[in-house]
């Protein structure tokens, strides 16, 4: 009977060079008889394009991380819950709403401006700028970057997003109620979710533009 060696190897790699590489070998033995001749399948599977590959999972980590993040901070910049009263009324950073109860509706008003507020908002507002950037300028670089480049830029955005994010949180936190109305008590109310996702995000900020700054294109 003949014996035909069929070898797999990585690309580049050919001939006794692909014998003398010190790997594991996964064995794939497929007898298939046709005639007089079997077939028996070697495949050497050590390290098949492994840069390439985690950059790839890294590339789609990190993506799918900023444009969490990038959601969380929108929704908490826009939505209207920040501060809470019983379900019934609520406060964010541009209105003050009640729901009213023979409509089934939501009347809002503008929020009575303060230095304190004005500060919260332009922070926020300053916040999902930069992240907005940062993304856009990741996505250039994707495609113009030289190979070996850093994402300096773009983890340096991520991280000034994080630092407005926290002082809009820092700035509500310490001074609720100079931002609240006067005739609110706010002992009977609570945060509302879109303050707790600008916290949220804050941590989430760091972590991308820390990743960004280590992170270093590969063909």
């Amino acid at each position: 009977m003949q014996m035909v060696w069929i070898h797999l190897c990585p690309p580049k790699v050919y001939g006794a060079n692909c014998l003398q590489r010190k790997s594991f070998h996964v064995v794939l033995r497929a007898p298939a008889f046709y005639g007089r001749v079997s077939f028996r399948i070697f495949w050497d599977a050590n390290k098949q394009y492994p840069g390439n590959l985690k950059m790839a999972y890294l590339l789609m980590f990190v993506t799918l991380l900023h444009l969490i993040t990038l959601a969380m901070l929108f929704i908490a910049t826009m939505e209207k819950s920040w501060w809470v009263w019983d379900g019934m009324e609520n406060s964010d950073l541009w209105y003050n709403c009640r729901f009213d109860n023979s409509t089934e509706t939501w009347l809002c008003s503008s929020t009575k401006e303060t230095d304190w507020l004005q500060a919260v908002q332009v922070l926020m507002v300053l916040s999902v700028v930069f992240s907005s950037v940062s993304f856009l300028v990741f996505l250039g670089q994707l495609f113009t970057m030289s190979k070996g480049g850093l994402f300096y830029f773009t983890g340096l955005c991520q991280v000034f997003a994080a630092l407005t994010a926290f002082s809009a949180a820092l700035i509500y936190t310490l001074h609720n109620k100079e931002i609240l109305p006067d005739s609110k008590q706010l002992t009977s109310g609570h945060f509302g979710y879109c303050f707790i996702l600008a916290w949220l995000c804050v941590p989430l900020l760091l972590c991308s533009g820390i990743i960004y700054i280590h992170l270093r294109k590969k063909e």
